[in-house]
């Protein structure tokens, strides 16, 4: 299971520090033809076909190879990374890399440009949970008698009303709708008077009405004040929610709002049961009794384990049936976990399909109280290196594969392990929604917040789609990346060019002119740390948060529970 979006092209570009001949050429060819080099770079192609390109010597081009002269200096190169057209073409104001270094030398696993590390984050469709919504609100006054004003401050919003009869006051919208979920609008403010919260869908809107949320009570100016206001429970006021006023009293009054947030309402349902993976089948084979005393640890009910397969069936049905049955005892279900980035070839669809069936086989020859509950996949088609060169295409075969696994499955409930940033992807999780019981989500990160945002797309489709979302965290360890800001120049140690339609980064030790396109400098280098991704070292953080989070996620009818990968 990767845990960095950027992990595809580890496997598929090699680097190296030894000195290329004075003279280098690239060449790309299908990757049954390419010669031997030691810096190179796999491209594999939706059609299941391989494009290598290789640095080497200048000499004679091998044959079905197209070759490009690189330079008449001598120039050591470090590594080889292609890109897609949309990345190259964007690369003008500069780029960052970011990859593992092993010995300062960079394994280039990302490719960001400038423009698109500067350009505002994506954010989900809806408002945010736990997270301040005052920069994303935009207001103004309502009424008549020009008695309401608002104003923006470094505490927050002022709203000032002077003494009138006519209804006035301020409007808070967005042009985002509210979470699918039930949740509750917090305010914290300070000042004087009583004021009306309103909350105002389309239909209130068409008939200049709202629906109460209560009375804001600011009781000082010095004082500050926070409450919570329940959000209609109809699922259509959230869809077409428009804005929530506040009305001022009939006398001189002031508020300020110092933060505007959604937030989990006090009482929820029953939190749903965790889950976690079990990757070495000698582990519930031959210590059954340790995997379950750590499932009882840390409160999971749900164990996805390897199951060995041989001759398109179980390899130990027996051994298998009996680990369920203890599972079961304590309380525990079983699922089969599988998966391979390659199984998104189409080639590889019928064989990834008949794996499917060996579990369903398994569940239809085993004692009902010995049966799997479900089969996941984790497939992860962006590891494949070429994933970002067409993304559309390997789309289309993960959909088709999911389709395979599910007429494989043959009933048996089929999940699928996704990762954090296909939240931006609806089309293609709407496309597989049909095909699949749930999904789990790698969202990856160990801040409250960033969770949170990351899940709640997933969320919200799960609502949608009527389907079970499970929310994964890490706990494993992860290796740190360097970053690494490149800006234009006459000459620098990474170098852009095309060989045969296909474009390409070179990296280079030293700074030099690029015959052959844009050159660009290093600027500076930055070292990230696995913190931001796993609580690997630090799993007592990870328990400590996770009362909180699973408080927040069960109010999403769609939440399955969370899932801890790696938990020790």
């Amino acid at each position: 299971m990767s845990t960095a979006r950027s992990a595809w092209l580890l496997g598929g570009v090699l680097w190296l520090g030894h000195a290329a001949q004075a003279q280098t050429q690239l060449q790309v060819c299908p990757a049954t033809l390419a010669p031997t080099g030691a810096v190179q770079a796999e491209i594999v192609q939706p059609t299941g076909a391989a494009l290598r390109a290789v640095v080497t010597p200048v000499g004679p081009v091998t044959a079905g190879c197209t070759a490009l002269p690189l330079a008449s200096g001598q120039h050591r190169v470090l590594a080889l990374r292609p890109v897609a057209a949309p990345v190259a073409r964007a690369l003008a104001q500069g780029l960052s890399l970011s990859g593992p270094a092993v010995d300062g030398q960079l394994s280039i696993s990302e490719v960001t440009p400038r423009a698109a590390a500067s350009s505002a984050v994506a954010v989900p469709a809806s408002l945010p949970l736990a997270t301040e919504l005052l920069p994303l609100l935009a207001t103004r006054t309502f009424g008549a008698e020009a008695r309401a004003s608002v104003q923006t401050n470094d505490r927050g919003l002022l709203l000032r009303c002077a003494a009138g009869r006519q209804p006035a006051g301020a409007v808070l919208s967005s042009d985002r709708p509210l979470p699918q979920q039930h949740s509750a609008l917090q305010l914290r403010s300070s000042g004087q008077g009583q004021f009306q919260l309103n909350s105002v869908d389309a239909r209130d809107a068409s008939r200049e009405a709202g629906t109460p949320l209560g009375t804001v009570r600011a009781t000082g100016l010095q004082r500050l004040t926070t409450q919570d206001h329940p959000l209609p429970g109809d699922a259509r006021h959230r869809a077409d929610w428009r804005h929530w006023t506040l009305a001022c009293p009939a006398g001189t009054a002031q508020i300020q709002l110092h933060s505007v947030r959604l937030v989990v309402p006090s009482a929820h349902a029953a939190v749903p049961a965790r889950a976690t993976w079990v990757w070495q089948p000698t582990d519930w084979r031959d210590r059954p009794q340790a995997v379950l005393a750590l499932a009882q640890r840390h409160h999971i009910r749900t164990l996805f384990v390897t199951v060995p397969l041989a001759s398109g069936a179980v390899l130990a049905p027996t051994e298998l049936q009996r680990f369920i049955r203890q599972a079961r005892s304590a309380g525990l279900v079983v699922w089969a976990v599988d998966g391979d980035p390659r199984m998104v070839l189409p080639g590889e669809h019928a064989s990834a399909a008949a794996r499917a069936s060996a579990y369903a086989r398994y569940n239809q020859n085993a004692p009902s109280g010995a049966r799997l509950a479900g089969v996941q996949f984790d497939v992860e088609p962006y590891l494949l290196p070429g994933y970002d060169l067409a993304t559309e295409a390997w789309e289309r075969h993960y959909t088709a594969l999911v389709a395979a696994l599910q007429a494989g499955a043959g009933g048996l409930p089929l999940e699928m392990v996704v990762p954090f940033w296909w939240g931006d992807k609806p089309a293609l999780l709407d496309a597989v929604a049909m095909r699949v019981s749930g999904l789990t989500v790698m969202a990856y990160r160990t801040r409250t917040d960033e969770i949170t945002r990351l899940a709640q797309p997933f969320l919200e489709w799960g609502m949608r789609q009527k389907k079970t979302v499970r929310i994964a965290l890490e706990a494993g360890p992860v290796a740190p990346e360097t970053l690494r800001h490149y800006a234009p120049q006459a000459s620098g140690e990474l170098w852009q060019l095309q060989v045969a339609g296909q474009d390409y980064l070179l990296l280079l030790a030293d700074p030099a002119a690029n015959p052959h396109g844009p050159a660009f400098r290093q600027m500076g280098s930055t070292l990230l740390s696995g913190s931001a991704t796993t609580f690997h070292g630090q799993p007592h953080k990870l328990l400590e948060m996770l009362p909180a989070l699973e408080a927040q996620f069960t109010t999403w009818p769609a939440f399955g529970g969370m899932a801890l990968h790696e938990i020790q």
